[in-house]
């Protein structure tokens, strides 16, 4: 009785080793069947919108635009990279990674929330911007073979000089007429002269980044922004909120100033 039990305990055994094995097999070729077929490539064309020295990737498809990132040095949506640390968050455990993860989701969704501001405005620019048309030059044109004459030096009337005019000197203005910082506004506010400082994109910035929190702070300088914005609970360090970006809210913030 004990060696057929021990026989039968032998081939439930074996029976559990070949399931274990088949299935096994069944997952690795499952993974390898996914990883051969290729990702769907979004379609559209992709390129880089530069208004006032504020960047996006934007995807243009039929007279829309739609702001991306770069991912693995594929240019992705901002709603796909979104999805997948949703999906991501929803999976994690641990507390504390899914706190990460939700500041991250956040900041994505501002950054397409100003991407897609600068991809329609330069979407507009690039509809409003006509296309230079080259002159047409007639095929049966022949040079003129009559010879111009020679000025008579005698009958030349006198040209008198024009006087030049004085040129009065213009007030110190901190910004133009398009609403951009001078090199004297710059000065004033600590802004690095390569940068652009524009009022409008700088609005669009402070309506995104500040305004969701808190209201306006006015009146100071580049580098008194940059102090104030990394501290907490904002932590806006250089890669999250560059130079480009804080220039134009320094210009926004001293909209008032002559």
């Amino acid at each position: 009785m004990s060696r057929r039990y021990a026989e039968l305990l032998n081939f439930r055994f074996l029976c559990v080793t070949l399931i274990a094995v088949a299935w096994g097999v069944f997952l690795v070729a499952l993974a390898l069947m996914a990883l051969s077929v290729p990702a769907k490539a979004e379609s559209g064309r992709w390129l880089v919108a530069d208004i006032g020295g504020a960047r996006a990737a934007c995807r243009t498809n039929d007279n829309s635009v739609t702001p991306g990132i770069l991912r693995r040095k594929t240019y992705i949506t901002y709603a796909r990279a979104i999805t997948r640390l949703v999906k991501k968050r929803r999976k994690e455990r641990n507390s504390a990674q899914r706190a990460i993860l939700r500041s991250q989701i956040r900041l994505l969704r501002a950054q397409a929330d100003l991407s897609q501001i600068i991809c329609e405005m330069f979407l507009a620019q690039l509809v409003a911007t006509p296309t230079p048309v080259p002159p047409t030059v007639p095929t049966d044109a022949t040079p003129s073979s009559e010879v111009a004459p020679t000025p008579n030096p005698e009958i030349t009337p006198e040209v008198t000089p024009t006087p030049t005019p004085t040129s009065t000197p213009q007030p110190m203005r901190y910004f133009d007429s398009a609403g951009s910082l001078t090199t004297y506004g710059k000065q004033q506010l600590g802004v690095p002269n390569e940068l652009a400082a524009n009022i409008d994109v700088g609005a669009v910035s402070v309506n995104i980044r500040c305004l969701q929190c808190h209201g306006e702070y006015a009146g100071r300088t580049f580098g008194q922004y940059r102090t104030a914005i990394i501290a907490p609970p904002m932590y806006y360090v250089p890669p999250v909120l560059g130079d480009n970006e804080l220039a134009h809210i320094t210009a926004y913030l001293n909209r008032f100033r002559e």
